[in-house]
């Protein structure tokens, strides 16, 4: 009787000291970043490889990297194209957190063609104009429902940008219709790519972030992501359905919950053969 009491007293105490451990080791490894670089091969063999650097959820003030350090890794990247998918800013930044961008916007900017969209966090913040500021007088083009033409190491491509939540299809995007194929589309919220590739114009590659990697992970698995609910179907990485593709930003920041558990903050980086 004295064992089994015993071993019923040691198996709670185990118990209750993963509830208190796993957690703050989830929180702990959570702090790094993770350059993930994904390879997509959507043209012929030897085709030219394009570098794209995907930033997403930043969420300035709460950023859990620093601009320096989101930098220096752009640095090491030296990416062929720069995408902004989406809450950059979170909706509690006021101007002078925005302006605290100025100097890593100009970076961008000069080290690789970049374009951007707003997220929902951008739509509901009263300072919004002054980052779109921002992204004019750095040259960093802004897509609100547009297609842009693009050209990178003498490929031509389009790049669509749609604003936080809104429609992708040749009636409310701007140009779409008269898109250069392989078409890349930039829209915040992941959860609606099968609406996204399943019009006339589909995009190859869709870039979209809002899911946060699920919060919090079990054993690999995304818990909660916004508009997804819990256990979500795309929060994280490379999704393929047939030859159309997206990826999906962790994002760099935090907003409503301040914690994440075994879910480090996300730069994909993708190497588009075409």
């Amino acid at each position: 009787m004295k064992k089994r009491r015993y071993a019923i007293v040691t198996a709670a105490i185990i118990f209750a000291l993963l509830i208190i451990i796993y957690p703050a080791i989830g929180g702990i490894v959570s702090q790094g970043l993770q350059k993930e670089r994904i390879e997509i091969k959507a043209g012929e063999e030897g085709g030219v490889k394009i570098t794209m650097a995907h930033i997403s959820d930043l969420h300035i003030p709460k950023n859990g990297v620093t601009l320096e350090k989101l930098r220096e890794s752009i640095e090491q990247i030296n990416p062929d194209m720069i995408f902004l998918t989406g809450d950059i800013i979170d909706s509690s930044a006021n101007e002078s957190d925005i302006n605290k961008l100025r100097p890593f916007l100009s970076f961008i900017s000069q080290k690789a063609s970049c374009f951007a969209v707003s997220g929902n966090h951008e739509k509901t913040n009263p300072y919004y104009h002054k980052l779109k500021e921002l992204y004019a007088k750095n040259n960093i083009k802004f897509l609100d429902g547009q297609a842009s033409a693009a050209t990178c190491k003498g490929k031509s491509l389009t790049i669509v940008g749609i604003s936080d939540n809104g429609r992708y299809d040749t009636n409310e995007t701007q140009g779409l219709s008269l898109a250069h194929e392989p078409i890349i589309l930039l829209a915040h919220r992941p959860e609606y790519w099968k609406e996204y590739i399943g019009g006339s114009r589909p995009p190859l590659l869709t870039l979209s972030g809002h899911a946060h990697g699920g919060q919090f992970k079990l054993f690999g698995i995304g818990i909660y992501s916004p508009n997804q609910g819990f256990f979500p179907k795309y929060y994280d990485g490379l999704y393929a359905c047939g030859d159309k593709y997206m990826a999906v930003s962790r994002g760099l920041g935090n907003s409503t919950f301040p914690l994440r558990l075994y879910n480090r903050y996300h730069l994909p980086v993708i190497e588009l053969y075409i």
